[in-house]
């Protein structure tokens, strides 16, 4: 069923939606690495060992063939992943295995790298990680300066993905830190990149691949998230940390950016978006004026197109 998912969809936003496809090829990738590295080792054994033979038998002329054999056939298994890559570089941009196996080691590395991370964290800080989602930025505790707002975390799941976010404050388009989300995607720099900064932060912190929340590339909002029983919320909603938020800038309906809810309060909602501008003067030294990942402090006003909850586990 994965297989045909992967041949019928045209769109890399959608096709590697599910996560265990993406994990599948890996799998696939790894599996033809490990042969690459055995098999030239065991043929080239063999050869040394058939060599040895024909010292011992210099009579035995059958053997200089053998040896040939072999050396040529470890040459070719070694090279035979570089010529399966360029094999799948040939097909078009919309044969979206070729999208999904070039960006399935990222996404593994990526998801690997946060869940290390996240075990790194002592028990007593995780425990006041989730009930502050402020104080974990860059693993690092911050002093609440207070005017974030307040409102209820969707449990332990739900913080988890506000916490991932959090240790991305600052990565920018000015020193290149934000490339592994437009990587995770399939994105090139000219592309906004706002929906696969939290498409990356749902894939690190393991959710994309438990049908708690959809990758995409584009906000497409209520209807891709409707469309994966999500639950969707216009402007009124008063939202819990870890909801999408969705902007429209000129009050149209179409919608314009996506970001992470950390907080609100009735005339504010305390965000954490990718691809917005840097306005946080504690971040200036960093950030160059590049857009980048930032805290935003957004009006509660007709720019707020609506809300989407993921199926966070509750523990």
């Amino acid at each position: 069923m994965q297989l045909f998912q992967i041949l019928s969809c045209s769109d890399v936003g959608t096709c590697c939606g599910n996560y265990a496809i993406a994990s599948l090829l890996d799998i696939g990738r790894r599996m033809v690495s490990l042969v690459q590295l055995l098999v030239p080792i065991v043929l080239i054994s063999s050869a040394i060992f058939q060599l040895v033979m024909m010292l011992i038998n210099p009579d035995d002329k059958k053997g200089t063939k053998k040896i040939i054999n072999k050396i040529i056939a470890a040459v070719a298994v070694f090279f035979i992943p570089t010529a399966f890559d360029l094999s799948i570089g040939v097909f078009p941009d919309d044969f979206s295995f070729a999208s999904c196996w070039e960006t399935a080691k990222t996404m593994r590395e990526v998801s690997e790298a946060t869940k290390l991370e996240y075990k790194k964290v002592s028990d007593v800080d995780r425990k006041k990680i989730i009930g502050d989602s402020t104080v974990y930025e860059k693993g690092k505790e911050k002093v609440d300066t207070g005017g974030s707002g307040s409102s209820g975390a969707s449990g332990v799941g739900a913080q988890r993905m506000v916490n991932t976010a959090l240790a991305e404050l600052g990565n920018n388009e000015g020193d290149g830190s934000h490339h592994k989300y437009e990587a995770f995607s399939g994105l090139d720099d000219s592309q906004p990149w706002c929906a696969a900064f939290v498409t990356w932060v749902g894939g690190a912190a393991g959710y994309l691949d438990k049908n708690i929340m959809p990758r995409f590339t584009s906000c497409d909002f209520p209807n891709l998230f409707s469309s994966y029983g999500l639950e969707t919320h216009g402007s009124s909603y008063n939202p819990s940390a870890g909801d999408l938020i969705f902007f429209t800038w000129d009050c149209s309906g179409f919608t314009n950016h996506v970001g992470i809810v950390l907080s609100y309060d009735s005339n504010y909602i305390y965000t954490i978006e990718g691809n917005t501008s840097c306005d946080d003067s504690s971040l200036n030294s960093k950030c160059h004026s590049s857009d980048g990942v930032y805290k935003k402090k957004r009006p509660r006003d007709c720019t707020v197109e609506g809300y989407a909850t993921p199926k966070y586990p509750s523990s």
